[in-house]
């Protein structure tokens, strides 16, 4: 996966570059199994997924429960450690740095997760987190906290008045907004946002989303936008990548990904989003059952659902190759129209 054909093919502005990450957890084994001497297995989250991202753009990641999207994003700042693969940010070795160059590291690179409840200390006041982050990394001058957190808190849409409770007397929007204040008070260079409004009602989805648009562009933010729901990555990102079993198959930017699919899962994803168009038809659904993720079949590991499976699917497992500039597929399949779009 090099070359022209990559989704981000001018190297002179790629901040983020990934080759060939692989993450598996090894999966204990039951009594039986041990008695009977079966060996051991790794439960493989993340497989040979290669990708980058370039200055100020956002990157949407998409598939369903389970497809390794979560284990990326943490294996991209090393809160998970990955078996094998390259990460660089800005040139740095991820992998390689420890100590003093990983807490620099962590600095440049935040993370918002889906559940600001957990991600906060329950004992702390909101204003004090902020200020926490802040203050571990030097950013804070002496007698001037509480102007620090008043501008951060501000900068998200919350008053400062605010300042001085704690996270169960927010609600759930004003916690994501505080987790949001905490992550850029140390002034990121990127955000990875895992699954940030999935927790959230819909109304308030609709406020989140609309503030990472603003601080995108107000702060010329690099994300990374985790989400299972296309409708939210539609609204930010500016390329996309869909990930199944733990493996990216379609990657390229919104507009083509989203506009115009080319591998069957994309697809079908799209066309099970409801649609308020009836000229619209889907492509057939989903059909047949997920594959364990300890017992893959060969070939690709979509071809127990495609309903467009053929031999090969079973056999040879697809690379992801170009099949247009800054598109990227892996099926065996040619190309079928597609009618939906972005909604």
């Amino acid at each position: 996966m090099t070359g022209a054909g990559r989704p981000g093919d001018s190297t002179k502005d790629v901040l983020l570059r990934v080759e060939g990450l692989t993450k598996g957890y090894p999966v204990r084994r039951t009594l039986g199994e041990r008695i009977r001497r079966v060996p051991a297995r790794r439960l493989m989250a993340v497989q040979n997924v290669s990708f980058e991202v370039r200055q100020r753009e956002v990157m949407g990641i998409v598939g369903e429960s389970g497809s390794g999207k979560t284990t990326l994003g943490r294996s991209l700042v090393r809160l998970v450690d990955p078996d094998e693969g390259t990460v660089l940010f800005d040139g740095v070795n991820v992998r390689a740095v420890d100590g003093s160059d990983l807490r620099r590291l962590r600095r440049r690179v935040q993370m918002v997760f889906q559940d600001p409840f957990t991600s906060l200390n329950p004992r702390m006041t909101v204003g004090a987190a902020i200020l926490e982050a802040g203050k571990v990394h030097g950013l804070v001058e002496t007698g001037r906290h509480d102007e620090f957190v008043s501008r951060h808190m501000e900068r998200v849409g919350l008053t400062a008045t605010l300042a001085d409770r704690r996270p169960r007397q927010l609600s759930g929007g004003q916690r994501q907004r505080v987790a949001i204040a905490r992550a850029l008070a140390v002034g990121p260079d990127m955000i990875i946002a895992d699954e940030p409004v999935s927790a959230l009602d819909v109304s308030i989805q609709a406020q989140i989303i609309n503030l990472f648009r603003d601080l995108q562009d107000r702060l010329g933010l690099t994300m990374i936008f985790i989400a299972h729901q296309l409708s939210v990555v539609s609204q930010v990102a500016d390329t996309v990548a869909v990930m199944y079993m733990g493996r990216i198959v379609e990657h390229g930017t919104l507009e083509k990904v989203f506009g115009r699919p080319e591998h069957p899962y994309t697809q079908a994803l799209l066309a099970s989003r409801p649609d308020p168009n009836p000229r619209h038809k889907g492509d057939p659904p989903l059909r047949g059952d997920v594959p364990s993720p300890l017992d893959l079949p060969p070939g690709c590991k979509f071809a127990t659902r495609c309903p467009f499976v053929e031999d090969e699917c079973r056999q040879v497992e697809p690379a992801l190759e170009g099949t247009e500039p800054r598109h990227l597929v892996a099926c065996h399949v040619k190309p079928r129209p597609w009618e939906g779009g972005i909604s």
